[in-house]
């Protein structure tokens, strides 16, 4: 195995991808169209391939990402998927394997005049685990057909023209996020701690009855459109969606914390006190958030969450 900067990285990357005879995979969090297209004009015609980005509306917002891949793949009878938290950036050309910090870009992999300083590795005939530990990339990804493109492309004008300004970019319609994530149905607690920053600390403080430090605004820690983008992305919130489109009656505290202890599947499991703790930190997250999708009323003893219709 050996490291290579960024101008090593996209030779060897090109090389390989000359040299490859049967199957490709490309794993990148950002793919735009020219730094794609000239990846895959290396490789020969018969080879089989499959693709996957993030494509949150963010990243094609941004320029970062480019509608125009999936085109590309159609042409060329290629896959192409999306994971919505997919960040790792790997490369698989037959039995070749690179790893490293660079997207599928000009600056990410060198191919213009301003690229990024990026590190990666390459690894001839991988071990099945590392091949393994690939796919579990897959389990989470929605392979797109051309009427789900379409339903992107609709998507994105929609978000366009309702000019929600940031805050319309964090996430796809729910009847999208239904179609790109698969229902999650258990959480770890480390699905929390992922989903909202700060977790740890929030929980801790919480512990100490420091409830000034609880609340999310009084840190003097702004909640960035990056964080806001994260929760609405994450398991976390995926697994809400379902429970609430699910829940028959009451959707309150005491609703929320005996769903999330009966979800919870770490060992040990946490106890009902900070099943109850973690809840409290969840609505807090809910109220700065304010996501598009759910509504959270707050009544003299408790608060609720529904689903905005």
């Amino acid at each position: 195995m050996e490291i290579l900067h960024t101008e090593q990285f996209a030779n060897a990357l090109v090389e390989a991808a000359e040299s490859c005879q049967y199957k490709l995979q490309i794993y990148s969090a950002f793919i735009k169209e020219d730094a794609f297209g000239k990846l895959a004009h290396s490789v020969a015609n018969g080879v089989s391939g499959s693709v996957v980005a993030r494509w949150r509306p963010s990243d094609l917002f941004a320029g970062v990402s480019d509608l125009g891949v999936f085109e590309q793949c159609a042409q060329r009878r290629w896959k192409f998927g999306v994971n919505l938290n997919l960040h790792a950036k790997a490369y698989v050309f037959d039995t070749t394997m690179f790893v490293g910090s660079g997207n599928l870009t000009g600056a990410g992999l060198g191919f213009h005049s301003a690229p990024n300083q990026e590190l990666g590795v390459m690894m001839k005939n991988p071990k099945i685990n590392d091949i393994d530990n690939l796919h579990r990339f897959e389990e989470e990804v929605c392979w797109l057909d051309e009427n789900l493109f379409a339903q992107f492309k609709e998507a994105l004008v929609e978000i366009r023209e309702t000019s929600l300004g940031s805050s319309g970019l964090d996430a796809w319609p729910i009847d999208l996020m239904e179609r790109l994530r698969r229902p999650v149905e258990s959480l770890w607690v480390s699905d929390l701690e992922s989903a909202m920053p700060w977790f740890e600390h929030d929980y801790h403080s919480s512990q100490t009855g420091n409830s000034e430090s609880n609340d999310l605004g009084s840190y003097g820690r702004p909640l960035w459109p990056e964080l806001r983008e994260s929760f609405l992305n994450s398991r976390l919130y995926i697994w809400l969606l379902r429970e609430l489109k699910e829940a028959t009656g009451y959707t309150n505290f005491g609703w929320l914390t005996a769903r999330l202890q009966s979800s919870l599947i770490d060992d040990p499991q946490p106890t009902r006190k900070e099943v109850k703790e973690f809840t409290a930190i969840i609505f807090d997250w809910l109220e700065k958030v304010n996501p598009p999708d759910i509504e959270l009323r707050s009544f003299t003893r408790t608060r609720d969450i529904v689903l905005k219709k």
